[in-house]
């Protein structure tokens, strides 16, 4: 009896797992063909370098693909297969672009990217979702330019006319009665603070790895699918499925290696009050909060360096 009570456990374990392995009936249809030409922005900073400082950008062959929760992220897998199938011709397709920093030098590259974009929609066993393909085109150098090293500077003091005219105002003021009347030394006033201000928005709508190099009062906030800073041990890149969306602030002065994927940020300067700093992210909290599956991933925050 107890031998066939464990031949018929033995036989239920083998048909769950047979079960669980069976493949998915997946469709896939292209709705949309598109190609797509944007501008990205690289910074190397090579202030302190003694030779050459390089950087190579690179955009991959990649697909995307957005399913509600009740997907698991198993299906998702196969469904990147089915695409990787599909568009195969297409799949070792890559475009780089090589950038190099003289020593001394603080360099700007703007480049130029074009990109072939399939869209559509995809079913997996009566589960709707969509996909996204990206294929690199071309990639080409638009211009550079050296920003210097050291460029933030104090504020200019105030001119000897400003001063003079200040003075004379004091002069001019007499007193309003015979007792002793002291006027405010408004010539020794001190020269207005810079205001913060976005100095460059940027969008990045595939995987890059990128070199962020700030200055005291910069800082980059902003939103992503997925991001890394592996020096400060953060990473979505690795998570399965539909990863929690990131929501990031990175101040400087620092200089890190930064890996993002359909993502974007806001280059602050001037911004040199922790609350205000800390004040930006709210917004970005409510971009991601529109995302239509956001409230079934929720999102991370992450600020380096951490306060």
């Amino acid at each position: 009896m107890g031998k066939y009570l464990l031949g018929v456990g033995f036989a239920l374990i083998l048909l769950a797992l047979s079960g669980c392995s069976a493949n998915p009936e997946v469709q896939v249809v292209e709705i949309n063909k598109d190609t797509v030409v944007y501008e990205e922005i690289i910074r190397i900073n090579n202030c302190g370098g003694k030779g050459e400082s390089e950087q190579t950008a690179t955009r991959e062959f990649a697909t995307s693909v957005e399913f509600g929760a009740e997907v698991s992220a198993g299906y998702q897998s196969v469904v990147r297969g089915t695409l990787s199938a599909k568009y195969s011709e297409y799949r070792n397709t890559s475009k780089s672009q090589r950038l190099v920093a003289p020593p001394g030098t603080n360099m700007e590259f703007v480049l130029l990217w074009s990109d072939d974009v399939r869209a559509g929609n995809v079913q997996v066993n009566g589960k709707s979702g969509t996909y996204e393909v990206r294929i690199p085109i071309s990639v080409e150098q638009v211009s550079s330019r050296d920003l210097g090293c050291g460029i933030m500077t104090a504020p200019p003091p105030p001119s000897a006319t400003q001063v003079a005219s200040a003075t004379e105002v004091t002069e001019a003021i007499p007193p309003a009665s015979q007792e002793t009347y002291i006027p405010t030394p408004t010539s020794t006033r001190l020269p207005p603070t810079p205001h913060p201000y976005v100095k460059e928005y940027e969008t990045i709508p595939s995987r890059v790895t990128r070199r962020v190099s700030l200055g005291a009062g910069e800082l980059l906030v902003g939103t992503a699918v997925r991001f890394a800073v592996r020096a400060y041990n953060y990473s979505t890149m690795e998570i399965n499925g539909s990863p929690p969306y990131t929501v990031f602030l990175i101040r400087g002065p620092i200089e890190v290696d930064v890996e993002i994927e359909n993502g974007g940020w806001d280059y602050w300067v001037n911004v040199y009050d922790e609350n205000f700093a800390m004040s930006l992210l709210q917004s970005k909290r409510e971009e991601v909060a529109q995302h239509w599956n956001y409230a079934s991933v929720g999102h991370l925050e992450v600020i380096i360096p951490p306060p």
